[in-house]
């Protein structure tokens, strides 16, 4: 009797296990991913520096460190209109040096701005548009034109 028994309870945990796998691949179903859009890029306004990095040392922040004496990174302004135009403020090293015309390389999955100032050649540069504590920024890598000299400008967006 025991032979059996043992037989009846092997055949039940088969079964059992059968049916359980069953009930699992029939219960699952297939489930399209739905790709969220991009937020569209809208930099229209003026934006100032919050932090500025040049070769990779900081060298401007918004809390006053600013190790680049003579260049006023809190007083310039960007400022990007709807018309694709753009006015630069109390200079400083920037992508361009005159007011001009700019654009994106991709309205949904932007990852470059090309600038270009007024008689100056078009320069295309790096371009983030994260959100951090709570405010869009933007995030613009270049070079001055001296491949040495890398920048990297942390930019918010003002009311000033």
């Amino acid at each position: 009797m025991s032979m059996i028994n043992n037989i009846l309870l092997k055949a039940l945990v088969c079964i059992s296990i059968i049916i359980i796998m069953t009930g699992v691949m029939t219960s699952c179903k297939t489930e399209r991913l739905k790709i969220q859009p991009e937020s569209v890029k809208d930099i229209t306004g003026t934006w100032k520096v919050v932090k500025a990095v040049r070769n990779g040392s900081a060298i401007f922040n918004a809390d006053g460190l600013n190790v680049n004496y003579g260049v006023d990174y809190a007083g310039f302004r960007v400022n990007f209109n709807s018309d694709k135009t753009f006015k630069l403020s109390n200079n400083i090293p920037f992508v361009q040096n005159s007011n001009g015309t700019f654009s994106l390389d991709n309205q949904d999955y932007t990852t470059l701005i090309t600038l270009k100032g007024e008689g100056e050649v078009p320069v295309t540069a790096n371009f983030n548009y994260p959100f951090a504590v709570g405010k869009r920024q933007l995030i613009i890598n270049f070079n001055s034109g001296c491949f040495r000299n890398t920048y990297q400008y942390t930019l918010e967006k003002t009311t000033e």
